[in-house]
């Protein structure tokens, strides 16, 4: 018996979208969509990139060393420090250089971070609170206390957005176990398009809710909870 030596299958959106209008029965086999329909599927696909970008896949993390100036609060991460604008900050790490210590800080939330009396109190920071802007818009990351020292940096693990497709032949910027997630999710979204019957709509969701929940669950820290179901 012969195995494949290989686990590097690649799909482009086109493939994606071939494989949701298939699902739906647009397609036959061995049928192409038209540009019109690939237009109409290519914006959907976008929109659900958009939407699973709130998901803190590891694969869309990477690590930044933000470097802290003596009495600075606020900065901003994006294309010119960072290279990209991270949908957020997943978590940060205070560093000494003159220690090599590093030391987790705690990140705050708006009613937190309006909370505080005094923003200007100075000291080695232990709190973080970042704030998201609209599309385009660097991320802002206020310090506190304020940086009392120029030896401090801070090393970040951000998550960046997933890529947008502009064409049919750009590779989906996921990894493998996404492919069958996207695929069921853009079919249910182009079965409404396409008329499809509710029972149809909702064995389809059904499918994507399990694929996106398996892939979902595949490449996260942290620990596992089991939730009752419920009715």
């Amino acid at each position: 018996m012969a195995f494949n030596t290989t686990a590097d299958v690649k799909l482009t959106a086109g493939d994606i979208i071939t494989e949701a209008l298939e699902i739906i029965g647009v397609l036959a086999e061995g049928e192409t969509a038209s540009t019109a329909q690939n237009t109409s599927a290519l914006r959907s696909l976008n929109n659900i990139i958009k939407i699973y970008s709130a998901d803190t896949q590891i694969f869309a993390q990477d690590e930044y060393t933000l470097d802290l100036v003596s009495g600075t609060a606020a900065y901003t991460l994006g294309v010119s420090n960072a290279g990209y604008i991270p949908n957020k900050v997943v978590h940060a790490s205070l560093i000494d250089s003159s220690t090599n210590a590093e030391i987790p800080i705690r990140p705050l939330t708006r009613e937190e971070w309006t909370s505080l009396t005094d923003k200007t109190t100075s000291g080695r920071p232990t709190q973080y609170y970042q704030q998201r802007q609209v599309v385009g818009t660097d991320l802002k990351l206020n310090l506190w206390p304020v940086p009392d020292s120029t030896t401090y940096d801070l090393k970040l693990w951000l998550q960046y957005p997933y890529r947008d497709v502009d064409a049919t032949t750009d590779d989906v910027w996921f990894t493998q176990e996404w492919y069958m997630a996207l695929s069921y999710e853009l079919a249910y979204v182009l079965s409404f398009k396409y008329g499809l019957s509710l029972q149809e709509r909702v064995l389809i969701k059904q499918s994507s809710m399990e694929y996106h929940e398996t892939a979902s669950s595949y490449d996260v820290d942290g620990s596992l909870y089991l939730v009752p179901e419920t009715e």
